[in-house]
């Protein structure tokens, strides 16, 4: 057993506790000494980290799952990691990344992070020796930079680039070379996903893109989609894929009909806590997350539950992208304080 503190960091109101209570559904009640009343209704279900536990920048753009139980984190300043404990955490910069905003990361089947930051450049750390290399990506536009990673069946990594012509691929031997979009067009790239059969999935500002067959098929508003502003594509059962927009729209489910697509809409109406999202991914279980700017749900097949900060998320306001899950169902979520 260990001893944790929880207090005003932590979200209660205040630090001085006068007395506690357990009630029947497993809630804490707390009485604050002149803040009233408190009730914890996450106690034994989330756990939040700051820069209590090392976190030295609260603001969480990315975080992934590495080998061995290490977690790792992109952060508006740099990249931090954490490994299991026993149940407790503390993080640690790591050094060998670079400073600064940390927009994409990932963490490949053969145990390599890769990170990037605003720079435009890729690093990537070993898992053996933890050295990192920088990878500089071609003929890259001034002021474009990686929006997402994704790895491919082969190994590959693909980047999602702000305000380029085509698709950075690192190939397994470390070679960069580039994937060009549909008639070499410059979009702002926002997403990447590659799925198991080598299909590649794009979101952009113009619109969902599909790879596969050596030809790109784009999908927007007047194929069903809610708008061609497209930041978030996630991979679900039987070559379904969940898309998060660039504005307050909803999420889509992209239904695979004969070769088409068929997309299905999700609202507040069906359970949502707000219209705007910042991702939607599985967990181990097979439970979809949706992050939005007023906490976030999460989707057994058949019913939407929604958390908030009083259910112990540490903030409401859920960032980019910012999510993780572990094989034992644990999900980690970034937020932007």
């Amino acid at each position: 057993g260990r001893w944790q503190i929880v207090g005003k960091r932590n979200g209660l109101p205040g630090d001085s506790v006068s007395s506690v209570y357990l009630d029947r559904e497993g809630s804490v009640w707390l009485g604050m000494n002149g803040r009233g009343l408190a009730r914890w209704i996450g106690y034994g279900e989330w756990e939040g980290f700051s820069d209590a536990e090392g976190l030295g920048n609260e603001t969480v753009w990315q975080v992934v799952a590495g080998a061995g139980g290490v977690v790792w984190v992109g952060t508006g300043d740099g990249v931090y990691r954490a490994t299991d404990r026993g149940g407790a955490y503390s993080f640690q910069k790591a050094p060998e990344f670079p400073s600064g905003p940390i927009i994409a990361m990932l963490a490949a089947r053969d145990g390599a992070i890769w990170a990037a930051p605003q720079s435009g450049h890729l690093y990537r750390r070993d898992p053996r020796s933890g050295q990192v290399r920088e990878y500089f990506i071609p003929s890259l536009e001034p002021g474009a930079f990686v929006m997402r990673l994704s790895e491919g069946p082969d190994g590959s990594i693909y980047a999602a680039i702000s305000q380029h012509a085509s698709l950075a691929v690192v190939s397994p031997g470390g070679r960069v070379t580039d994937l060009p979009l549909p008639a070499g067009q410059t979009v702002r790239g926002l997403a990447v996903t590659a799925a198991a059969d080598g299909t590649v999935w794009f979101g952009a500002e113009t619109g969902l893109y599909r790879y596969a067959g050596g030809r790109w098929t784009r999908f927007g508003r007047r194929d069903g989609l809610m708008d061609d502003s497209v930041h978030g594509i996630s991979l679900g059962p039987d070559g379904e894929i969940w898309i998060v927009y660039n504005i307050p729209a909803g999420l889509t489910r992209g239904i695979p009909d004969g070769g088409r697509m068929r997309f299905q809409h999700v609202t507040m109406a069906d359970g949502l806590p707000s219209q705007l999202l910042y991702f939607a991914k599985f967990d181990a279980k097979g439970h979809l997350w949706a992050g939005t700017d007023r906490g976030v749900a999460v989707f057994d097949g058949k019913n939407w539950i929604q958390y908030r900060r009083g259910d112990g998320l540490i903030w409401d306001d859920c960032n980019t992208d910012a999510f993780a899950a572990e094989p034992d169902g644990a999900v980690w979520i970034g937020t932007s304080g």
